[in-house]
């Protein structure tokens, strides 16, 4: 792993937060000291940061550039169990050489340096999974090329040849990473506050957890050595974290469509439809006083969806999960589908599920495939689920995060059928549940035009 500081607040978080701090108790503009002074150092150590006033600590930030981080120290690590944090990960969707080209004597590196405790032959065996995986989708991304290419230009007439083109190379390459391991390595900018870092070190639930966030530790103090106090390997986590089994096996290991449960709308009453210049380009919902009531109502519901889309979902950060396990299952996208590898499919993750038995529950955890399917609930209030909602029923949003949005559509409208519960708004939250595109006509992404005919807008969308 490689961890760059590539950006930073101009000024040294102890002065900062003495700065900060001096604000609350003068009547007059604060003198900035500099961290030379020990009585501010002192200060800072022990009446701000010890004592636990941290909000004068978050005014410093930091950007980093991560590399050959694996995805799964981000997915089931850096993003898991905070939202304190801003991202923007290398795409699987368009980086391609991430899976056509790997390096797996960096993952073997990887491996013995994180785990020195597995013997050879677990490290074998672990990397042997990965190259499965990655065997499956070299012998089959070509074919899946084609048979994206065919859906497209059914589904998309609007589309040009060339564009159709390189939207199905996006497409079968984003389906069949299914079968690529999360130990595969990405990279990522990743800001993140001051105290956000020190919580973080100190949380490190995972060998590659501790590994990234000693980096990115190291990049601050290379730079403000006299923060040095903030880390204290006292506090610091000593138990691991992996991602638990359920006790049940299921009944079927291979899924081919996400899942949605357990659907609440809480306060509906509440709901107040914004317009639609409140969204787009700018989302202005949570900065809006008319629409304060919607932090107070709730969409709930539980998920069952891919590693790989569990990562999509991360990105919006307003939205509350809880801690995920895995299913048991293994999710076959339709393009997979369409190629027939359902027995190679079985035998992978039965590989994978197998070697639960033999390998250390975290770096089990961290081979695992994308397409192992997690299970956790979600609440958003209705502002963060309005956002979330624009971004992912857009046709050009990942297939499996879209029509899991389409099934919690069509099981509010079943309860809207069924229910005689105040149904003017649950019309109004059905309303927002479609492509941007239905209320504007016009499409958001620009260049990126998904390329349907836009006439199925007079189609009941659940139908479409």
């Amino acid at each position: 792993m490689k961890v760059i500081l590539i950006g930073r607040f101009s000024l040294p978080p102890v002065s900062l937060g003495k700065f900060a701090a001096n604000t609350c108790y003068q009547t007059t503009i604060p003198v900035m000291e500099t961290v030379e002074n020990e009585k501010v150092v002192d200060f800072v150590k022990n009446d701000l940061f010890l004592a636990g006033h941290h909000t004068t600590l978050e005014h410093s930030s930091f950007s980093f550039f991560l590399e050959d981080v694996p995805v799964s120290d981000i997915t089931l690590g850096l993003h898991l169990a905070h939202p304190f944090y801003n991202s923007d990960q290398r795409s699987g969707r368009y980086c391609s050489k991430m899976f056509e080209d790997p390096d797996f004597g960096a993952i073997r590196a990887h491996i013995l340096s994180l785990w020195p405790e597995c013997t050879p032959q677990q490290v074998e065996e672990a990397l042997c999974f990965v190259r499965l995986g990655n065997d499956i989708f070299s012998k089959n991304i070509d074919k899946a090329r084609k048979v994206t290419e065919e859906l497209i230009r059914k589904e998309r007439p609007n589309l040009s040849d060339k564009t159709a083109g390189e939207v199905a190379k996006k497409i079968a390459q984003e389906q069949c990473r299914m079968f690529i391991s999360t130990i595969f390595p990405t990279g990522m900018v990743h800001t993140v506050d001051f105290v956000t870092l020190v919580s973080l070190w100190e949380s490190a639930w995972s060998p590659g957890m501790r590994k990234v966030t000693d980096l990115m530790k190291d990049e601050v103090l290379r730079l403000y050595p006299n923060a040095g106090f903030a880390f204290d390997d006292n506090r610091r986590r000593k138990i691991d974290w992996s991602c638990k089994w359920p006790s049940i096996e299921p009944e079927k290991m291979l899924v081919f469509t996400p899942q949605v449960s357990e659907v609440d709308i809480r306060e509906a009453v509440l709901f107040e439809e914004p317009k639609e210049s409140l969204m787009h380009p700018v989302d202005k919902l949570s900065f809006t006083p008319e629409l304060m009531n919607n932090n107070i109502g709730n969409m709930v519901s539980r998920v069952q969806i891919s590693l790989a889309t569990m990562g999509q979902d991360q990105r919006h950060r307003t939205v509350r999960r809880s801690e995920p396990v895995f299913t048991g299952e293994f999710y076959l996208p339709p393009v997979c589908k369409e190629l027939a590898i359902e027995e190679q499919a079985e035998h992978f993750f039965r590989y994978w599920v197998d070697l639960r038995e033999s390998l250390p529950p975290t770096l089990w955890t961290a081979i695992a495939p994308y397409g192992a399917v997690v299970s956790y609930r979600k609440q958003a209030n209705f502002n963060a689920w309005l956002h979330e909602s624009a971004k992912r029923f857009c046709w050009s949003a990942q297939e499996e995060i879209y029509n899991l949005n389409l099934i919690l559509r069509n099981l509010i409208e079943f309860r809207l059928s069924y229910e005689d519960e105040e149904p003017a708004n649950f019309e109004k939250i059905l309303a927002k549940m479609v492509p941007p595109c239905f209320h504007s006509g016009v499409c958001a992404e620009g260049k990126r035009y998904c390329g349907r005919d836009m006439k199925c807008r007079e189609s009941k969308f659940r139908k479409v």
